[in-house]
């Protein structure tokens, strides 16, 4: 299906905690340091799209920050 299971400590599977391909590459490029304008541009898609993907990125791991999602990635091994 080309989306990602995230699970936290004891949490049972819930549809919110899916990355989807597209989530898993815009995370995979702000881990590169990439800022929203050069990703839009590296993807072919629009900075509201991007920042809406950070945004949904945000609510499935539940973080507060990108950097925090990328330990939190990095921790189950999306990076």
């Amino acid at each position: 299906t080309g989306k990602l299971h995230l699970f936290n400590n004891n949490e049972k599977f819930n549809s919110d905690t899916l990355l989807t391909k597209r989530e898993t590459e815009v995370l995979g490029l702000i881990a590169q340091g990439l800022d929203s304008r050069h990703i839009s541009e590296r993807l072919f898609i629009s900075v509201n799209t991007v920042n809406n993907h950070r945004q949904n990125i945000l609510r499935k791991t539940r973080t507060e920050n990108t950097t925090q999602a990328l330990f939190y990635a990095k921790r189950v091994g999306i990076i």
